[in-house]
Formats: C-alpha cells, structure tokens, sequence
C-alpha cells in the first residue's frame, strides 16, 4: 500500500510538471508575439536620418554687405547665387558636414560725395560645419550649427565711380585671392529637404589697408546672409 501511494504521488507530480512547463511555453509565445507586434507599431526613424552618412544638393542666395570703419561709406546690399554638395556624417544628434559651395559675394557701396564702389567676387567656398539637432522628431528635426570656412576666389571684378579721387581706380588684381571666416546658422530638415539660414563672418580684408580714399583703418570685410534649399540624395 505504501508503494502504491508513493507511486501515485510521483505520477501525480510528474503531471504538474508538466502543465507547468505547457504553461510556460503558452506564456512564452504570447510575449514574443506582443513583443514583436509592439516592434511593428513603433514608429520607425526617417532611413535617411539614421544612415550613418548622407549626400546630397542645396542652392541658395547670399545676401552681401562689405563692412567698413569708415563712417561715410554707406551700404548697399548685393544678392548672389549659392550652391553645391554637401556630406552628412550623422553621431546621433551630432554632426559634421562638410560642403563645396559656388558662391557669389562682394557688396555695393557710396559716399556721400558721389564716389561709388561695386564689387562681385565668384568664389569656390569650403564650410565645415559642427550642428546639434536640438529637436529631432520622425520625419523633422530642427538644427543649431557653425563652423569656419575658406574660400578661393575663381573670378574678381570690380568698378570703381569717385569724382574726388579719380586716383582710386583699382583692376581685379588689387582684390583678395581668398577669404576665410566663420558662421552660425540654424537648420530644419524634412524628409529628404532641409533648409538652412546662415550667417558669414569674414575675417580678410579684401581690398588691403590704405586703398580706397588712403585711410588706413579702411578694411573692407565681407559679411553675407545665406539661404538655401537642400535635397538629401541619401
């Protein structure tokens, strides 16, 4: 009898065994399967947002000034076109974007006493650009960014007006072969465009020291606004 109850009890136990185990499979399956349901419904990241690297178009507009200190030249702005490619390389919210640009600067100028100055320089531009997407949603993030440029001057003119000074005539040559500078500016892309607004400060003086009405501290700077679509390749 003792035997037969030992018996009964080990077969009695090996049956909860096992339902346990069918109750552990069953369970099993049910998470996996809302797992990868809950996987599914998630909102997925723009591709193009989350490639490691990026390619792609922009074009533009630059709204030019050249800056002076000297307080009789006043400002007229001078608008040209932007455009080129640019690479993305993307560390989260961070990233690093250098760009070749074909940029048109320069500015147009007077003084009081009729002299005028107009000057427009074609440049190949090369920014470096350091942004952080300060709001970074699905399909649209919002940017802060900045870095130093440099640029090489592929075509140079420049006309020179003043009734006073009639010595102050000056060729293409007497301007700068290069510019180089910094910029901020502030960003938004959606899907595969993105448009950017920027700001350029230049640090070299274009036309030289003592070269327009032989004022020393005349040092002309260009400083231009840039706007500009962009298109992301991928």
């Amino acid at each position: 009898m003792p035997y037969i109850c030992r018996n009964v009890s080990f077969i009695h136990h090996k049956q909860m065994i096992r339902r346990i185990s069918i109750l552990l499979i069953v369970v099993g399956f049910v998470l996996s399967a809302q797992a990868q349901e809950t996987t599914s419904e998630a909102p997925k990241k723009n591709k193009h947002e989350t490639r490691m690297i990026n390619f792609g178009v922009k074009a533009g507009i630059n709204v030019n000034r050249l800056d002076t200190r000297i307080p009789a030249y006043l400002n007229e702005n001078y608008i040209g076109f932007s455009g080129g490619i640019f690479a993305r390389f993307n560390f989260k919210r961070l990233y690093l974007q250098p760009e070749v640009l074909f940029s048109m600067v320069g500015g147009n100028g007077f003084f009081d006493n009729g002299g005028r100055y107009n000057i427009k320089i074609h440049t190949i531009e090369f920014p470096l650009a350091l942004g952080y997407k300060i709001l970074d949603f699905r399909i649209i993030n919002f940017r802060l960014n900045g870095g130093p440029f440099a640029a090489v001057s592929v075509y140079k003119d420049i006309e020179v007006t003043d009734p006073f000074h009639p010595s102050n005539s000056f060729s293409s040559d007497s301007l700068s072969n290069w510019n180089a500078g910094l910029f901020v500016g502030l960003g938004a892309d959606v899907w595969r465009f993105n448009l950017n607004a920027r700001y350029k400060f230049g640090f070299v003086n274009l036309l030289g020291d003592n070269v327009m009405i032989q004022d020393p501290g005349a040092a002309f700077r260009n400083g231009h606004f840039e706007i500009s679509l962009g298109f992301k390749i991928f």
